[in-house]
């Protein structure tokens, strides 16, 4: 999940990254508890209602793939992603719907945005998977489509504008698109994690770049990249800033712990500009907040719980600072917040 640095030498071409499917993390969350718990508390009083979805294709319902009464456990077997944006709406990918979930701050779907139909408008080879998305400004919505190897652009008031990206190996093309990231400019960043890089797209498609070695980072409003990197210590890992050419800027910061690390991920930023990281270590997951200055202001640990289904995005920051997360059961889905 994490880059590794030689300690002899800081060459950008010398970074090696450990490949981890998103499978990985929504799994390993559960293998690290000897016993299933009943998952993250509910939200906590005054921060407002969080969705339950059923399970079903009705308008306010996600769908998810069920066999004798069981989840697939298999990536792309219910919503794939979720994320909430900086006005406290929360985006929901029901991917096997093919449609985009909108819900308010009371808690209730206030628009869907329906992607049927979209093979012959946006020129598509199949019906679009939706892996994962990003919100960039206000209204526009990137979509990582894991089926045609695309990015889809969406207006949340237009519907369907455009795509950029395709299958391939040349620049600008992926092999397996994976997460998708924005910035204020509305770059986009796309991990290709068969080719263990991301590229770097200009809001209207053009490739900017494409960085090796970075698959797990996280970007803030001006388009700095930050990847977590072990310089072989196992009890820590060093966030390395990059630009959005790929340039290296440095360390950052560094997390510690008595025990040892691993599953690091850069889960986004809050809305004060703090950085979010999660890993684990044998006493469960931990949440660690690191200041812009690259002081770590507080770690808090929640046990190991099973979320129930493979995400591309199983824990997510809201920009209260707050961590989300899913449990997801054959006939529901519920966010959730962590609670220490």
């Amino acid at each position: 999940m994490d880059a590794i640095r030689p300690t002899t030498s800081t060459s950008p071409s010398l970074r090696i990254v450990g490949f981890a499917r998103r499978a990985t993390l929504g799994l390993l969350l559960a293998a690290s508890l000897a016993a299933s718990l009943a998952g993250p508390a509910p939200v906590a009083a005054g921060q407002g209602p969080l969705p339950t979805f059923a399970n079903g294709s009705a308008p306010g319902q996600v769908a998810m793939l069920t066999e004798d009464g069981l989840l697939h456990t298999g990536p792309l077997t219910g919503p794939a992603a979720f994320l909430t944006a900086p006005d406290g709406r929360l985006f929901v990918a029901d991917t096997l719907n093919q449609r985009i979930l909108l819900v308010d701050q009371a808690g209730q779907t206030s628009q869907i945005v329906d992607l049927s139909g979209l093979e012959r408008r946006a020129g598509l080879d199949q019906a679009p998977m939706v892996c994962d998305l990003a919100l960039a400004g206000q209204s526009h919505l990137y979509l990582a489509d894991a089926a045609n190897l695309t990015v889809l652009v969406v207006d949340l008031a237009t519907g369907y504008q455009r795509r950029f990206g395709r299958g391939g190996t040349r620049p600008g093309e992926f092999l397996q698109i994976n997460r998708i990231r924005a910035d204020a400019e509305g770059n986009a960043f796309v991990e290709d994690a068969a080719t263990q890089k991301t590229l770097v797209f200009r809001r209207d498609g053009v490739l900017l770049a494409e960085i090796p070695g970075v698959t797990n980072a996280a970007v803030d409003r001006d388009g700095r990249l930050h990847q977590p990197v072990f310089e072989g210590n196992p009890r820590e890992r060093a966030i390395e800033v990059f630009d959005r050419t790929g340039r290296s800027h440095g360390i950052l910061g560094r997390i510690t712990d008595p025990l040892e690390i691993s599953l690091v991920t850069c889960l986004g930023f809050d809305a004060a500009g703090n950085l979010h990281v999660a890993y684990s270590t044998d006493l469960g997951r931990n949440y660690a907040v690191m200041g812009p200055d690259g002081r770590v202001r507080q770690t808090r640990r929640h046990p190991a719980f099973d979320i129930g289904l493979d995400v591309t995005t199983p824990e997510w920051v809201a920009p209260d600072g707050r961590i989300l997360t899913i449990k997801a059961s054959s006939q529901q889905l519920a966010i959730r917040e962590l609670s220490f």
